[in-house]
């Protein structure tokens, strides 16, 4: 085998511990609808980007201007 393909082919793992533990959701528990798509974002590759984006809309939909500070040089 030549040695470029090896090289290429052949990389060295990188170590990942550290990372977010996939696990899903426990359905001997019954259907809780709000818990399955709060797993998630721990569930694999697909589901934790679609577990972003839950929680991004999630956090959209609270969003409120009220809540944001006035700065100084703004009226009421």
């Amino acid at each position: 085998m030549p040695a470029s393909l090896f090289q290429n082919v052949y990389k060295k793992s990188k170590d990942l511990t550290g990372g977010e533990v996939v696990r899903g959701y426990d359905f001997n528990q019954g259907i809780d609808y709000q818990k399955v798509f709060a797993t998630y974002r721990h569930t694999g590759f697909q589901a934790t980007s679609l577990g972003l984006a839950i929680e991004e809309v999630n956090k959209m939909i609270k969003w409120r201007l009220s809540d944001e500070p006035i700065a100084e040089d703004e009226e009421e």
